[in-house]
């Protein structure tokens, strides 16, 4: 097992919250796994953005979860469902489709029918590596 070195990097180097909330591209692949031209620009979930997005979820889940007495198990579920998915939908700021304004009601259609994508999208705006700004970062040296 190779040891790595460290590197020099300043201060500024680990703020991921700017580029989280620019948002980064996406690729997008096929069910099949074959990569295609399209992509999604993606939102981290540090973003100021996503994070009142998420306060709003909140508070919608709690106004579901004070009417579900009055709910059948189903349209419960479909409620929650319903939020998390506005909620992540507010992750994407952009899109390579041509023929739909990437808005927050497209994407939760585009959702609806690739619910793969959704969870793509889930588990990459979470992942900080992606949202760092490299720039800073200096190779190592001998």
């Amino acid at each position: 097992m190779q040891k790595e070195t460290p590197i020099e990097a300043p201060f500024e180097a680990f703020n991921i919250v700017n580029k989280s909330e620019e948002g980064v591209e996406m690729a997008l692949y096929l069910p099949n796994g074959q990569k295609t031209k399209n992509w999604l620009r993606l939102r981290g979930v540090n973003s100021p953005s996503f994070e009142s997005a998420v306060g709003v979820a909140d508070r919608e889940q709690l106004e579901l979860v004070g009417k579900e007495s009055k709910m059948s198990p189903e349209d419960f579920t479909a409620g929650r469902r319903d939020i998390t998915r506005r909620m992540l939908a507010s992750l994407v700021v952009g899109w390579s489709q041509k023929d739909k304004p990437c808005t927050v009601d497209n994407v939760i259609e585009f959702f609806k029918g690739a619910p793969q994508i959704q969870r793509e999208v889930d588990n990459f705006a979470t992942q900080d590596r992606h949202f760092g700004d490299d720039s800073f970062i200096k190779p190592p040296t001998s």
